[in-house]
This record gives C-alpha cells, sequence and structure tokens, in this order.
C-alpha cells in the first residue's frame, strides 16, 4: 500500500502525462492542416518551428516534412499539376496555382521572396531570415528538389508547399 503523500504525486504524475500525450496529438492535426486531406499524409517525417512574440500578433516560422503515401505520389507523378489542382483546400491552406520544379524564382513565401532555389535564403539562420535551426539534410533534400525537375509547387496563404512523387515526400515552408 502507498503511503498517503505519494498518491497525490502519482495523480499529478499521471495528469500530466495525459496533458502530454494530448498536446502531441494536437500539434500533430495542426502540422497535418497545412497538406491537403485529399493527399491522405498522416506521417510528419521532420519539423522545426521557431515561435516569437504573443496573440494575433505574434509571427511563427517552421518546414515541416510529410511522408507521402505511395498511391498519392503515384496519382502526382501521373496527373502532375492538372491533378494537384483539383485537391479542395482543408480551411487553412489553399493552394491554386501549382507549378513543375526546377523553382522560377522569385516566389513569395510568406511575406518574403524566395529569390533562388535555396530555401536558407528565408528560413535559416542568419541575420536576414527568420533564424530557424533547420537540419542541413533537409536543406539539401528541400534546395534539390526545388532545383531539378520531377516535383511541383505552390505558394499558398500560409507558405510553400512542395510535392516529390519521386522520393515520397511533401514540404511545407511558412511563416509570418
Amino acid at each position: 500500500m502507498l503511503k498517503r503523500p505519494i498518491r497525490p504525486l502519482i495523480v499529478v504524475a499521471a495528469a500530466g502525462a495525459l496533458l502530454y500525450v494530448g498536446w502531441l496529438g494536437h500539434e500533430h492535426r495542426w502540422r497535418l492542416g497545412f497538406i491537403p486531406a485529399s493527399l491522405h499524409v498522416h506521417r510528419v517525417l521532420y519539423a522545426e518551428t521557431k515561435v516569437w512574440g504573443l496573440g494575433p500578433g505574434g509571427n511563427e516560422a517552421g518546414i515541416i516534412v510529410y511522408e507521402l503515401p505511395a498511391d498519392a505520389a503515384q496519382a502526382v507523378a501521373r496527373q502532375a499539376a492538372p491533378y494537384l489542382s483539383t485537391l479542395p483546400g482543408n480551411g487553412r491552406s489553399q493552394y491554386q496555382e501549382w507549378r513543375a520544379t526546377p523553382i522560377d524564382p522569385p516566389v513569395r513565401v510568406f511575406n518574403r521572396i524566395l529569390g533562388s532555389a535555396d530555401i536558407c535564403d528565408v528560413i535559416c539562420e542568419g541575420p536576414e531570415d527568420l533564424g530557424l535551426r533547420v537540419d542541413p539534410q533537409i536543406v539539401r533534400l528541400v534546395n534539390h528538389t526545388l532545383a531539378h525537375p520531377g516535383a511541383y509547387y505552390s505558394s499558398g496563404r500560409n507558405g510553400l508547399l512542395i510535392i516529390a512523387p519521386a522520393t515520397r515526400r511533401a514540404v511545407f515552408v511558412y511563416g509570418k
């Protein structure tokens, strides 16, 4: 039998664990909200975010890499931009005009201009960017995808969505 002083600690620890698990579920659903639901993406492979400021005027920037399901990758590879243009938005993100890579700069990414196929121009650490510490392998993946044929991108209300069917990856870059 547990002594009285330990029971409240166990209850508090259990409540904290439940809150943490709930937050993780909320965060996962929030990240999936940037990609059209009809692509049936369920797995986030990488995410890096930075938040500064509070409330409606606060700022946030990030990059999210998703695993694209095989059937969605095949559909994009077969039908390309016309297929992507038919995907309905999901409330938070609308993507209208899809373009094939290589990227044709300049492209507006939130309130910044991407002037080359280097995503670090707008999100990585440095004096003129949003200061994210992005894994160098992710930077190479995104830059390679933007610089070579075979992927598609669209600049939506909240950021830039890149779909790469050959690697079964989708990448969302956002900020404000």
